[in-house]
């Protein structure tokens, strides 16, 4: 019977020891080649109650209809640093139909060919429908609304300017948002409000937010919109520069 006296005559780790035991039973060696190569997928960083690796690939996490997506950059960064900022809280759940995401016919319409449905599904469960929606919004703005709405989702464009201008523009409504908390504006309305603070300046805005969050202002949303549209009535108008012509 082998012990660990009669294998470790050199003074070899008791480790090293029982290995060169167990070498001879059935199976141990796949045993330890599957534990060699969890070690050089994961490294020697030991996995506790609050840790985790540092280098993971995070995926969609879908609970009823909703899914909250950690969005790792070229840089990989730890979970123990991960803030709300890097999270994008997708909620379907309005649009799940017997567990099926269902597209809302607003953006079903600007789809001309149905074959590409299965991609404006799979950027409704990345990003949310709101963010379809918010296209099917503008799109109605231009004058060919099925060939821009297909165009500014197309994988390309989503990638070089679609996704950061939604971003940007949830963004910038979530702000107003919270500034026009105490008037009780219509959500529909903030679009025109985002502009509104663009052509002045923010500071002028802000005075007309003050002048309708006054005491005794009873419509606050109507006392906003005439205190904007009088101050953008008084904006310098700008003149385009004409190009002289050289005479001949």
């Amino acid at each position: 019977m082998q012990t660990l006296k009669n294998i470790n005559p050199t003074g070899k780790s008791k480790v090293q020891a029982v290995g060169a035991i167990m070498g001879g039973v059935s199976g141990y060696s796949k045993f330890m080649a599957t534990g060699t190569q969890f070690k050089q997928n994961n490294g020697r960083r030991e996995v506790g109650l609050y840790r985790v690796p540092t280098s993971v690939n995070r995926q969609s996490l879908y609970i009823e209809g909703k899914a909250i997506e950690g969005k790792e950059g070229n840089e990989k960064e730890s979970w123990d640093k991960i803030s709300m900022q890097n999270l994008r809280i997708v909620d379907n759940t309005r649009y799940i139909v017997n567990g099926q995401l269902v597209l809302p016919i607003e953006v079903v319409e600007l789809v001309d060919n149905p074959m590409y449905l299965n991609r404006h599904k799979k950027l409704a469960r990345d990003y949310g429908v709101k963010y379809l929606l918010k296209l099917a919004e503008l799109a109605q703005t231009k004058a060919k609304p099925s060939r821009w709405y297909a165009k500014v989702t197309s994988v390309k464009q989503w990638s070089d300017m679609t996704e950061n201008m939604l971003i940007n523009l949830f963004k910038k409504l979530g702000q107003m948002k919270e500034k026009l908390a105490g008037i009780g504006v219509d959500p529909k309305w903030l679009p025109y409000f985002v502009g509104a603070n663009t052509k002045l300046k923010g500071y002028n805005f802000d005075k007309c937010v003050n002048y309708a969050m006054s005491r005794g202002v009873k419509k606050r949303p109507n006392m906003l919109a005439k205190a904007i549209k009088n101050n953008i009535d008084e904006l310098p108008l700008i003149k385009p520069k004409l190009q002289s012509v050289a005479t001949v």
